[in-house]
């Protein structure tokens, strides 16, 4: 099961589904209606990895929207959701550890956009700062994705 599948699942779970068909020029959207019905769509034209991205993304906005905030608070908080739960920092690592020296193989590893990528480690930046010790692990974030073992003196890429 694939991360799209699991939040289509959770999803499902809360007796939500998402549609695949959205208006045009419009990659996803969510909407909670006055009556409290909810509604996520995605782009059919995306392709798997964009798919999964979006929907995280419109699920996020599902999840975290607390008021008429700004569209760009709104936007940051519904990404920092989706990054959270798509991307955990975890699977960074593992991303870097079966191989991915640079930031297309490591999307490419965890079945996401460069884009979105590009965008979670924004996040993670804000969060942490530059770097975030897991483990025997330092995960830098920017200016490179890299990681450093401190014990083994192992650095990722190789």
């Amino acid at each position: 099961m694939d991360y799209l599948e699991r939040l289509e699942h959770e999803l499902y779970q809360t007796g939500l589904n998402i549609d695949y068909h959205c208006p045009p020029n419009c990659r996803g959207l969510y909407r909670r209606y006055t009556d409290g019905f909810e509604y996520i769509a995605v782009a059919p034209h995306l392709t798997r990895p964009e798919k999964t991205c979006v929907a995280y993304h419109e699920a996020g906005h599902r999840h975290t929207i607390l008021c008429d905030c700004s569209k760009s608070k709104n936007e940051y908080r519904a990404n920092k959701w989706a990054a959270r739960k798509l991307v955990p920092i975890d699977r960074l690592l593992s991303a870097l550890k079966a191989g991915a020296t640079n930031i297309y193989e490591a999307a490419d590893f965890l079945q996401i956009t460069e884009e979105f990528l590009q965008t979670t480690l924004l996040i993670y930046c804000n969060r942490y700062g530059l770097w975030k010790i897991i483990d025997d692990w330092v995960i830098s974030f920017q200016p490179n994705l890299m990681a450093y073992n401190y014990k083994t003196r192992r650095m990722l890429p190789e």
